[in-house]
C-alpha cells in the first residue's frame, strides 16, 4: 500500500533538513505567487534562498554568487530558463557545474530533453510536490552522477 501523501512530504522535509540545511539555493521563477509558496516551503526545511524573477537576473546572480543548486523555472521574460541554464554552464567553474533542476508546468518529453540538452541536471513538474522535489534534489546533489532522471507530479500539471 503507498504511503500518504502527507507522510511523503513529511519525510520529504525531514531528509531535506538532514542532507541540505544551509545549502544555497538559486529560485529562478517569474510568477510572483509561485515563487513566493517555494520561498516559503524552502525556507521551512533550512535552505539559504536566494530568488531571481528571470533567466538574466539568474545569470546576472548565479556570476557574482556561490550556489549549491538552481530550481529554475522554464517559460519566463527577458531570458527563459533553457537560455539562462546555457549561460550558466558557459561561466567558469566551479559554478557552471551546479546542479540545475528545471520546474515547469510542460511535462512533455520534448519539454524534459531541451532542458536535459541545455545543461539542467534533473526536472520536476508544477504544481511541485516537496517529495519530489526532496528526491530530484537528493539525485541533483550526488557527486559524479551517471545521468539525469526525472520527477514528475503528473504529464499535464499547469502553472
Amino acid at each position: 500500500m503507498p504511503e500518504a501523501p502527507a507522510m511523503q512530504s513529511e519525510q520529504a522535509e525531514i531528509a531535506l533538513r538532514q542532507h541540505h540545511a544551509g545549502a544555497r539555493l538559486l529560485l529562478v521563477e517569474d510568477n510572483e505567487i509561485n515563487r513566493e509558496v517555494a520561498l516559503e516551503l524552502l525556507h521551512g526545511v533550512g535552505l539559504a534562498v536566494e530568488s531571481a524573477e528571470n533567466g538574466q537576473l539568474a545569470l546576472d546572480k548565479a556570476r557574482n554568487g556561490q550556489f549549491d543548486l538552481v530550481l529554475m523555472d522554464i517559460q519566463m521574460p527577458v531570458m527563459d530558463g533553457i537560455s539562462a541554464t546555457l549561460a550558466i554552464r558557459a561561466l567558469p567553474a566551479p559554478m557552471n557545474r551546479v546542479p540545475i533542476i528545471s520546474m515547469t508546468a510542460n511535462g512533455q518529453p520534448e519539454d524534459r530533453e531541451a532542458c536535459q540538452r541545455a545543461g539542467m541536471t534533473e526536472h520536476v513538474s508544477k504544481p511541485i510536490d516537496l517529495s519530489l522535489l526532496a528526491e530530484a534534489i537528493e539525485r541533483a546533489a550526488q557527486p559524479n552522477r551517471p545521468g539525469a532522471r526525472s520527477a514528475s507530479t503528473s504529464p499535464s500539471s499547469s502553472a
